[in-house]
Parts: C-alpha cells; structure tokens; sequence
C-alpha cells in the first residue's frame, strides 16, 4: 500500500466529543430508571449510527421520549458541542500532513463544518467531508469511507483512515484502507489491534520514529513492541506526507 491520503474520522478523533452523548445518554437513562455506566454505553454507541442510537436507546427506555425531554436533551447536546476543543496535537498533525485529507463521519455535516470553523480547522479539508447524510448506510458499513475517497479521487487501498471506535475501522477496513485507531478511554489498544488496525495513544504519533500509527502511515507493517528504529528504507514512504514545515532534529 502507497498512501496518497488521509482520511480521517470526526468525533474522537478530530474532536473530543464522545463524552457529550455518553454523559447525556447517561443521564437520560438514569431518569427513567436504567443505570449504565458511561463504560456500558460507550461500547453500546460510541461509532455507532443515529438511527441505531435512537432505536437502541427506545429499547433500554422501554418508550419513546415524550417531545419535551427530546428537546430538552437537543439544546444541552448542542450547546455541549459547541464547546468541543481538538484532540492533543491534532492541529499540529495536520498542519504537518502534505497529503490530501477528508473526513468520513457518522456525524452531520452542518455539526462537522460549524466545528471545523469554529476551530479553524476547515481550510484542512475544505468541501470533502462525508456526513451521515451523504451516504445511506453509515459506519460500520464502508460507504463513508469510499465516498470520501471518491471526493479526493484516490483509490481507497490507498489511503489511510484514522479512527478512534471499532465500528469506524471496521467501515475503514472494508473500504479496503488502512486503519490506525486512537485509543481513548473507550476503546483500548488490545481492542484496536484485534479489530485489525494500529493503535496509537496520541495523533503526534503518527509522526513518531517507529510507533505503529507511522508504520501504518509508510504503508509498511507495524513494528514488534520495542522496536523504535525507523529502518532506511521506510524513510522515503514517510517523507512525502511531511511538510517542510515539520520540525527536524538536529
């Protein structure tokens, strides 16, 4: 695999945001009687797509919400949203990437720009963002992923996919990318490896000599623990997805 792309997931990734949905599914369950922990709902939700979020969430309720709580619950989520900030090192990742990028999210497109502004991080993508809505099938099925693709027109065997849930690098991998998942509270490196991706424990790390998120980003197979050297001949697969503005050691 040459990757010529970088495709990178929204929520959790990008943005730290998953905790907004698992606190208020938390506390919505909790007034109607169901006790889950934040852990029980992260594995039930987090990646997951709205329609099955709202039809899960029906489930454990035993109902509908009545209109008033809908809205209620609507109005805390966004102004929750609107205070999201990058995840650690994310805005110097990018700025380092001299390849196109794109975004694949199970997300809303107005959601995903507004934050993107919000943050500055807009001119990093521009238009090729594939939200919830255009695509019928969100993750874990590969569409968002081959349509972002599409959009930068790369072949999808190459171009690297960065995610952060198991849901979203199954989509990844069945789009035929590769997939390094940053691991979070919610989704450990055992999980990400035995899903079939990288694990990395901070973006900057797809930049870092020898971690599996850059082996996966060289397109070269991930290095036994404890094995840091960078071998030569990786270098060059490396070197043109840096910008020259990158930092070098002395």
């Amino acid at each position: 695999m040459h990757t010529e792309a970088v495709i990178f997931d929204f929520d959790g990734t990008l943005v730290q945001s998953e905790h907004i949905s698992i606190e208020l599914d938390r506390r919505l369950l909790a007034e109607h009687g169901v006790r889950l922990s934040a852990d029980d709902i992260a594995a039930r939700f987090v990646g997951s797509t709205k329609e099955y979020h709202q039809t899960e969430l029906r489930r454990l309720l035993g109902a509908q919400p009545d209109v008033a709580t809908v809205t209620r619950y609507a109005s805390l989520f966004e102004t929750m949203f609107d205070e999201v900030q990058p995840t650690p090192n994310v805005v110097d990742t990018l700025a380092t990437l001299n390849a196109p990028t794109a975004i694949a999210s199970n997300n809303s497109g107005h959601r995903i720009r507004r934050t993107l502004d919000r943050l500055g991080l807009r001119h990093h993508f521009g238009d090729h963002i594939v939200a919830r809505e255009d695509v019928s099938r969100g993750k874990p099925a590969p569409d968002p992923y081959i349509r972002a693709a599409e959009m930068l027109g790369v072949d999808p065997v190459n171009c690297l996919a960065v995610e952060d849930s198991l849901p979203g690098i199954r989509a990844a991998l069945a789009a035929g990318m590769t997939a390094v998942g940053l691991v979070n509270p919610y989704t450990t490196t055992e999980q990400i490896v035995a899903a079939g991706a990288s694990a990395i424990t901070d973006m900057a790390d797809l930049f870092t000599a020898g971690c599996p998120g850059e082996a996966a980003l060289r397109g070269v197979l991930p290095y036994a623990p404890g094995e840091r050297k960078l071998r030569a001949e990786d270098r060059g697969h490396l070197l043109p997805l840096m910008s020259e503005k990158m930092p070098r050691g002395s």
